[in-house]
């Protein structure tokens, strides 16, 4: 493999090219390589390559020195076994470093299939960098595009094996992802637990943001945006659902009046309860009992 990567290789299909085997290929149509390269550093170290806005996602995997890439106004740095991923019409410059050159494998790609792909890695298609260190499978995988298209891109044989090859990096890069964020996630996964088991315990009471922020050791506005994140609603707009949830089961499953589910909800204005149920069930507690006996 070393000897095949002794200098800086380039392949670009020609947009006609692209054009007419997505047309004619669904397979294409989702997911295309545009163009893919291999650059040594030391022999292009002076380049600052400069892309404008491209309708192309773009894919550079770095595995050996270092360089930099440019986006939003913001120079960041890419080392060695660093990932930078940057999603469509996103200017974006990028250079390799003079003291510790780098080799980077790279492709831009595009399709209808691209955007989900770039989705499961970053949900926000925003442009992200992160490590995942020297992957062997991945390396042999963008030689695999190269050594395919170099024997040319007339046949649809050569441009869909190139295509699934460079399936197979993404899918690679989407798991090395998730399992590098794993610890992170699974910390933010007990923070939302823990604070819905306390609701839960506390069913009766009057929570305020403050108190749940509390108990995670977290600050006011990271919880809550953590929170809303994760579960879809603001932390006391949940609190309330699980009210109103609990609310529906008492009223379903036992005679208490509803004021005295109003009470053991931590409601003492039977008036405000009965309204804040009705705004988030769509009736009134009276007409959902009636309901469920008709039933």
């Amino acid at each position: 493999m070393d000897k095949k990567r002794n200098q800086s290789r380039f392949i670009r299909l020609p947009i006609d090219i692209i054009n007419t085997k997505q047309e004619e290929s669904p397979v294409l149509k989702g997911l295309i390589t545009h163009s893919v390269g291999y650059r040594e550093g030391r022999s292009a170290h002076h380049r600052n390559i400069k892309k404008h806005g491209l309708e192309e996602y773009f894919i550079n995997y770095c595995i050996k020195g270092e360089g930099w890439v440019d986006v939003n106004n913001r120079r960041i740095t890419i080392s060695s076994g660093d990932i930078f991923l940057c999603p469509t019409s996103v200017d974006h410059s990028y250079s390799t470093g003079l003291k510790n050159p780098w080799e980077t494998y790279w492709s831009y790609f595009s399709g209808d299939y691209s955007e989900y792909l770039y989705q499961l890695i970053d949900s926000d298609l925003k442009p992200i960098v992160f490590n995942i260190g020297y992957h062997m499978d991945i390396v042999s995988s963008f030689e695999e595009i190269l050594l395919t298209l170099d024997k040319g891109y007339a046949a649809n044989k050569h441009i869909l094996h190139a295509t699934s090859c460079l399936q197979r990096i993404l899918t690679m890069i989407m798991q090395l992802q998730l399992n590098s964020s794993k610890d992170r996630k699974n910390a933010h996964q007990d923070v939302i637990s823990n604070s819905i088991r306390y609701m839960q315990d506390n069913i009766d009471a009057f929570i305020e943001l403050d108190i749940l922020a509390a108990n995670s050791h977290l600050s006011k506005d990271y919880f809550g945006k953590l929170f809303k994140k994760e579960v879809g609603y603001a932390p006391l707009d949940y609190f309330l659902r699980l009210k109103m949830q609990k609310a529906c089961e008492l009223l379903d499953i036992t005679d208490l009046s509803i004021k005295e589910i109003s009470l053991s909800l931590g409601y003492k204005d039977y008036y405000y309860f009965s309204r804040c149920f009705k705004k988030k069930i769509g009736m009134s507690p009276e007409y959902y009992r009636d309901s469920m006996h008709r039933m």
